[in-house]
């Protein structure tokens, strides 16, 4: 079942998931005490829910009890019901649950805190709702407005009448008495359709999240169902990232959980103190999306969030532990130049291992720096000034920088000893290792990647192949992405190679596959330059691109299946894919679920139409085999505690951090690669013939056997070579000057880095 992540991040059988909700207990030090140790930190544990998926957000029943249910999802229906309790948050029990609902299937599943459940149904054409008292009596809830959709995210319990927003033909509020079905409505206005992304009590009041489109802010809001009014409480709700992750209590104090963690707001207030910091814990990942929060009578947490690795969300749990010290008597620190969803995870993964440490994970790079090139240069001159002096952190992520240089000044040391070098997939590692020694390894890698119509893709091996298929294709129509003739294929006579339409596009398309040809050994290589810019002015002239006026190319989407990681569709893809106007698609393959996006019809209007087969090679370039590593991972050879710095450079190659996907590349444990690879061929194959999750007709064991080169470049080689094929295409440059430009412009970097 193929499904798109949106603003509302759909899941299989419901739109998301919302909760309820521990006042800071964090003891402070005063003056008597400082010399004592501080004692109390928070512990996450994830939830176990043995391998089903959530049909209901946690919730606390009157009692105390946790209570949640769980379902077997299949292609078309959810099966083997359990439901999942707990007094603590920590130990579950589980017991089949049946529901009697005739023909139809329980989507999702609401609890009151007395017990009664109102459950959401669908019979294949029509939603529907069904509410049952504790005692089993079941009551069908025949009501048009209700017919039209339940949300969750909007619904919640007050009293002995559950409340909830309908977007049907009109917004309507909703209550449904949970003693005899009887069903009153209030029209509310339009615009809450599009911006009431949560509803939950604080207090006495409604209040819910919204998102402004505008202004990339949430707003924290009150509404008055009586009169359809809402009320803003706090704009911009600070350091939120989710409109869904809303929780209260009985004493008006609203609570929601992001990437900082989880945030309260007293009542009346307008700056929210963090109770739950998101350090060390899933929260901080920034592809972690907060889907629900609660919290329970004991003042602790639970957090549904929503991650890259399908399904509808993992579940985790935070609890206040006095008996522990706030702070470890040994700190590590990890250093990179930008946020790495993977090093987060493997942080995670050693803290939970070494509660006697604390992990610092430093990132010397803001997303929102004007200037990043110059930026890189200063993190990277105060990294080596520390590493010479003999300081510096402990772990280094060396990602888009020449790790050799280090490697060959004896700053980083050899892990070999502590990872599990045996466990991952060797013709990935191999490249890396230095006589048996491995003094930087890839945790994640990427594969730059063409795909195309079965069959077309014979004889492209190299970068003249590639200019050669560009030429026998027609030229690429300037047109705006997203319009009526954007999504209208073309004839097979009329299509254009690949999409094509500025600088950093270029840049995209054939550094991954060929960078290391244009800078090795510390030196640019000018015959190179000249090929890959010559590509550029070719293509270039024969699109006509200097005349483009649509030369942005934002994202498409990002698609998924069942239980699939999900898979990214860049417009260069999409033109190919979806609009069925470019004769091939290109992509960074980050996963092997890769395959399962890929397909085309010849009717993207018709969601019967039959797929058509599809295969992908490695990127043709100067490069043969080129791969991209990921998340280089390296040890301060002065460390001061250098055996603890090798055991959580190994937890980034432990089992329980390369079996997660979180977008930023594919996994180099073989086992758990052998596992995907295994889950995707029984995804194609299993697939209706004909249809997209079954036209892939490669051999993807012979794809990821064929990557035995890396190909890494650094920023600063990127952003030159991107503004030099823009001037290619702008025409104020010519190949030569192109390539002098570049050489002038990296000398300096180059000469830094010997």
């Amino acid at each position: 079942m193929k499904r798109i992540i949106s603003a509302g991040l759909c899941t299989a059988f419901i739109l998301s998931l919302a909760g309820c909700a521990r006042q800071d207990t964090t003891p402070s030090l005063t003056a008597a005490d400082t010399t004592d140790t501080q004692m109390g930190r928070w512990v996450e544990s994830r939830v176990d829910l043995g391998g089903e998926q959530l049909i209901s957000y946690p919730t606390q029943l009157a009692d105390g009890t946790i209570v949640l249910y769980t379902g077997k999802v299949g292609e078309d229906s959810i099966e083997d019901y359990t439901r999942r309790t707990s007094t603590d948050g920590t130990n579950w029990t589980s017991e089949p649950a049946a529901f009697d609902v005739g023909d139809a299937m329980v989507t999702w599943i609401l609890v009151a805190p007395g017990g009664e459940q109102a459950l959401i149904t669908y019979d294949g054409e029509n939603a529907g709702l069904v509410l049952q008292a504790p005692d089993g009596t079941k009551t069908v809830v025949e009501d048009d407005t209700v017919k039209q959709g339940i949300n969750p995210i909007t619904a919640v319990f007050q009293g002995d009448k559950l409340d909830f927003v309908s977007n049907g033909d009109t917004v309507d509020f909703v209550q449904v008495s949970l003693t005899d079905g009887s069903v009153t409505t209030a029209a509310l206005p339009q615009d809450l359709a599009y911006s009431l992304n949560s509803l939950t009590t604080v207090g006495n009041q409604l209040v819910y999240l919204s998102f402004d489109n505008n202004t990339g802010d949430i707003i924290l809001n009150a509404l008055d169902p009586a009169t359809g009014a809402s009320t803003e409480l706090l704009n911009p709700v600070p350091n939120a990232t989710s409109s869904q992750a809303l929780t209260g209590d009985a004493d008006g104090a609203a609570y929601y959980a992001c990437t900082d963690g989880i945030y309260r707001l007293a009542p009346g207030g307008t700056l929210p103190e963090q109770v739950v910091p998101a350090e060390g814990t899933a929260m901080s990942i920034s592809s972690n999306y907060p889907l629900s929060l609660l919290r329970t009578a004991a003042e602790d947490f639970m957090v549904l969030l929503f991650g890259d690795s399908g399904g509808n969300g993992d579940l985790y749990f935070y609890h206040y532990d006095e008996t522990l010290p706030t702070h470890a008597d040994t700190t590590l620190t990890v250093w990179s130049l930008a946020d790495s969803a993977t090093a987060r995870l493997a942080v995670n993964a050693y803290k939970k291992a070494n509660p006697e440490v604390d992990v610092t994970f430093e990132t010397a790079v803001q997303t929102d720096t004007d200037d990043v090139s110059a930026a890189i240069n200063d993190a990277l001159t105060q990294l080596n000034t520390e590493l010479l002096a003999g300081e510096g952190p402990d772990v280094l992520l060396l990602d888009r920088v020449d790790y050799t240089t280090y490697i060959n000044k004896g700053m980083l040391a050899d892990m070999s000893d502590t990872v599990p070098l045996d466990a991952l997939q060797s013709n990935i590692i191999d490249p890396f290792m230095t006589d048996g020694r491995a003094y930087v390894l890839p945790a994640r890698f990427i594969v730059p990647a063409l795909c195309g119509d079965a069959g077309t893709l014979d004889g492209l091996t190299d970068l003249n192949d590639l200019q050669d298929a560009v030429l026998a294709a027609a030229p690429r129509p300037d047109t705006e992405q997203y319009s009526d003739e954007y999504y209208t294929a073309l004839p097979d006579d009329q299509k254009y190679a690949l999409a094509l339409a500025s600088g950093v596009d270029f840049a995209k398309l054939l550094l991954p596959s060929s960078a290391n040809a244009l800078l090795h050994d510390g030196a640019l290589d000018a015959d190179a330059l000249t090929k890959i810019f010559t590509f550029v002015k070719t293509t270039a002239d024969y699109y006509g691109m200097a005349d483009y006026i649509n030369t942005e190319m934002d994202g498409a989407s990002s698609q998924s299946y069942d239980n699939a990681d999900i898979v990214k569709i860049d417009a260069q893809q999409d033109e190919y894919s979806t609009c069925s106007r470019a004769k091939f698609g290109w992509m960074d393959v980050a996963t092997p679920y890769a395959v399962i996006a890929m397909a085309r019809t010849n009717d993207i209007f018709d969601a019967d139409a039959e797929a058509v087969p599809v295969d992908m090679i490695p990127m043709p370039g100067l490069t043969q085999g080129a791969y991209n590593p990921q998340v280089l991972v390296g040890v301060n050879a002065n460390s001061k505690n250098p055996d603890a710095a090798k055991e959580l450079a190994a937890a980034f190659f432990g089992t329980d951090v390369q079996s997660q996907y979180c977008s930023d590349g594919t996994t180099v444990r073989a086992d758990c690669l052998r596992e995907k690879l295994d889950a995707v061929k029984a995804t194609v194959s299993g697939a209706k013939t004909g249809k997209v999750t079954g036209a892939y007709v490669g051999d993807l064991d012979a794809f990821y056997a064929n990557c035995t080169t890396p190909v890494l470049f650094p920023v600063m080689l990127q952003q030159n070579f991107i503004n030099h094929a823009q001037a290619i295409i702008d025409g104020s440059e010519d190949v030569a000057a192109a390539v002098a430009g570049v050489q002038s412009d990296l000398a300096l970097y180059l000469a830094e880095q010997k």
